[in-house]
C-alpha cells in the first residue's frame, strides 16, 4: 500500500522532488485498520518538515509513505516486517537493511540511491539511529536508513527533536553528532584521519571539525559575519562524540543535545544539500545567507536535554 504526501508543485511533473521514503515497524493488522498507522506517518511528515530550512525546502521533496504489516508488536529479529531490534544498552537499533531497500523500491520509478528511507517503531522507547550509507563507487550515493520510535507519544517534543536530529541532519544532510559520550576521551590521530575524509571525500560531518583556528576552521566565515552573531558561533571544544580534539559551531543545538535548532553551518548543509540534489546547483555562501536571511528558526534556544542520541 503506498501513499504520497503531495507538495504545492506536484501538479508539475517536470520536478523530480528528493525522495523521502516513510514506513513502520512492529505495526500489526489492527493498526493499519484502525488508522494508527496512518496517523503516526501523518504526524512524523509533520515532524520532519518542522525545523527550519528543511520547513521552507518542503516543495523540493518528495515524500512516500509505504505500508509495512508485522506479525507481532515485538522487536526480537523476527516478529516484525523489518526486523528491527533496539540495544537495551545502548541507543542503537538494528535494521534488516536489504528488507528496507525492498519496501523503498515498492515506490515505481524511484531513484533508490538518493532515497532516505525513515522508520518509525510502534513503541515508545527512547532511542534513535541512523545507518549512513556509503558507496566507494559512487561519490553522489546518498541512500540512508533513520530509525525512530514514537518517544513519549506523537504529540512528544521528544519524539519530533531525535527524529529531526536523526533523520534530517544524520541521513539527509550528513551532519555528524556534536555532543560528547562518556566512554570517549580525546580524539586520535586515526580518528582525525577519518574526520577529514569524510570533509573531503564525502563532504559528510560539516559541522565538526579537528580545527580550532577560527580562521580557519570550516565555519570560519560564519564566525565573523555580523548576521549570525546572536547565534555565538565559534570553536567550542566537544563534538564528534569525543570530549577532546574536535570542535563543533555552537554551544547547543539540534545535532548536540537536541537544545537549539540547527546552527548556521548545518542550516547550509541542509540547504546546499537541497540545492545539489534539486537543483543540481553548488550555491555560494552568499546565496545561503540571503536564503537564510529570510527563513531564520523562530527561536534559538529551547529547553535544554540531556540524553544523548544516536
Amino acid at each position: 500500500d503506498l501513499h504520497s504526501f503531495p507538495t504545492r508543485r506536484s501538479s508539475d511533473l517536470r520536478f523530480k522532488g528528493i525522495p523521502f521514503v516513510l514506513m513502520g515497524d512492529g505495526f500489526i493488522d489492527l493498526d493499519i485498520k484502525s488508522g494508527y498507522y496512518d496517523e503516526v506517518m501523518n504526524k512524523a511528515m509533520e515532524h520532519l518538515f518542522s525545523e527550519e530550512p528543511i520547513r521552507s525546502l518542503r516543495d523540493y521533496f518528495d515524500v512516500w509513505q509505504v505500508t509495512t504489516v508485522s506479525k507481532r508488536n515485538r522487536f526480537d529479529g523476527v516478529s516484525t516486517a523489518l526486523a528491527t531490534v533496539p540495544d537495551h544498552q545502548t541507543t542503537g537499533i538494528s535494521v534488516n537493511a536489504s528488507r528496507v531497500m525492498d519496501y523503498v523500491k515498492k515506490v515505481e520509478g524511484i531513484d533508490s540511491i538518493q532515497t532516505l528511507a525513515v522508520i518509525i517503531l510502534n513503541t515508545d522507547l527512547d532511542k534513535g539511529m541512523t545507518y549512513m550509507i556509503r558507496d566507494t563507487k559512487k561519490t553522489d550515493y546518498n541512500y540512508a536508513i533513520a530509525l525512530c520510535p514514537v518517544i513519549g507519544g506523537l504529540d512528544s517534543e521528544r519524539f519530533r527533536q531525535v527524529l529531526t536530529h536523526e533523520a534530517i541532519g544524520h541521513g539527509f544532510a550528513k551532519l555528524a553528532d556534536e555532543y560528547v559520550r562518556s566512554t570517549e576521551g580525546s580524539a586520535t590521530e586515526a580518528d582525525i584521519k577519518e574526520l577529514k575524509e569524510m570533509h573531503e571525500k564525502w563532504s559528510w560531518f560539516l559541522n565538526v571539525d579537528s580545527e580550532k583556528d577560527s580562521t580557519k576552521v570550516l565555519w570560519s566565515r560564519f564566525i565573523f559575519d555580523s548576521e549570525f552573531a546572536n547565534e555565538k558561533i565559534g570553536t567550542y571544544e566537544g563534538g564528534y562524540t569525543f570530549f577532546k580534539g574536535v570542535y563543533r559551531p555552537s554551544e547547543g543545538s539540534m545535532m548536540n543535545q537536541n537544545d537549539a535548532p540547527f546552527n548556521a553551518p548545518s542550516r547550509r548543509a541542509i540547504y546546499n544539500k537541497a540545492m545539489e540534489l534539486g537543483l543540481g546547483q553548488h550555491p555560494s555562501y552568499e546565496a545561503f545567507v540571503e536564503f537564510d536571511r529570510q527563513h531564520k528558526p523562530e527561536k534559538w534556544s529551547y529547553r535544554s536535554r540531556t540524553r544523548q542520541i544516536g
